[in-house]
């Protein structure tokens, strides 16, 4: 059985396509929608595409629309991949896709259903669950935030370096402030002079001190800014695969997820909605 992957991120491509290598699937992958969109009209005995809906470029639909629109060209078995998909694209790519799969998942899932999906015999020992490659796909994704991370810590790290430099001038007027000091003491004329340094140096000391303070909330705003977002986007991801099952007809793993989601989002308005329908 030959596969195409279509998956702008290369980690997820290299996974998938070493596990189902492993498998004794034939498989051909591309990273570029373009390049893959043309592939895939190239070769005509391509048996099952599994493509990423989130490309910046073309997303899943567009590719799937583009397809669908050429005349010589039938679409294989299609599993669409996603993070996150509107409400408004579900119903259209159900019309593609046989089975909709929200990352991060465990390989051994996708496998059942490419087995279910296609009636081959299951080999006994085959559907173990992975030991490392569910692993492999959150440390990437974590390995990408903290990528984020250590670009804004840099960015902090360089402007602290700007206030050393602040700091080693200000040790300076420190310096000269007490050479000065030692010229004036035989001469009282310059009291005033004295006076209108120091009050210099206590603004200079103010200002950084300032400084220093907004880039220390900065750096806070921005990891609880990281958290909220992570927290969001496990709501709608558990939201999707409730809505997922109540899609295909499985109501009670609906219901399930549906209620937990509630459990720690009571005013979370989608859940609430799809727990009306599960009702009816």
């Amino acid at each position: 059985m030959k596969i195409y992957i279509l998956d702008d991120k290369d980690y997820y491509v290299t996974i998938l396509k070493e596990r189902l290598e492993k498998k004794g699937y034939s498989v051909i992958a591309n990273t570029d929608p373009y390049v893959g969109e043309k592939e895939l009209c190239d070769i005509k005995d391509i048996d099952l595409l599994i493509l990423d809906y989130n490309m910046p470029i073309l997303n899943g639909l567009e590719i799937l629309r583009r397809l669908d629109k050429k005349s010589n060209y039938k679409l294989p078995e299609v599993f669409i991949m996603a993070n996150d998909i509107p409400e408004e694209h579900m119903i259209e790519l159900k019309k593609y896709s046989s089975n909709i799969i929200f990352k991060p998942f465990i390989l051994s899932e996708l496998e059942e259903n490419i087995e279910y999906v296609f009636g081959r015999e299951i080999i006994e020992g085959e559907l173990k669950k992975p030991e490392n490659s569910e692993i492999s796909t959150f440390r990437k994704i974590i390995e990408d935030m903290r990528k984020r991370i250590d670009e804004l810590e840099k960015q902090i790290r360089n402007k602290n370096i700007r206030l050393d430099e602040k700091d080693r001038k200000i040790l300076q007027l420190e310096e000269n402030q007490k050479l000065f000091i030692e010229k004036i003491k035989t001469s009282e004329q310059n009291y005033d002079e004295l006076n209108s340094f120091k009050k210099n140096m206590s603004e200079k000391d103010h200002n950084i001190e300032e400084l220093q303070i907004k880039l220390e909330n900065m750096q806070k705003n921005f990891k609880d800014d990281i958290s909220k977002k992570n927290n969001e986007l496990q709501k709608k991801n558990n939201y999707y695969r409730a809505y997922i099952y109540f899609l295909k007809g499985n109501s009670k793993k609906a219901n399930e997820i549906n209620n937990n989601i509630l459990k720690k989002y009571p005013d979370y308005t989608k859940a609430i909605k799809l727990a009306k329908k599960l009702l009816t």
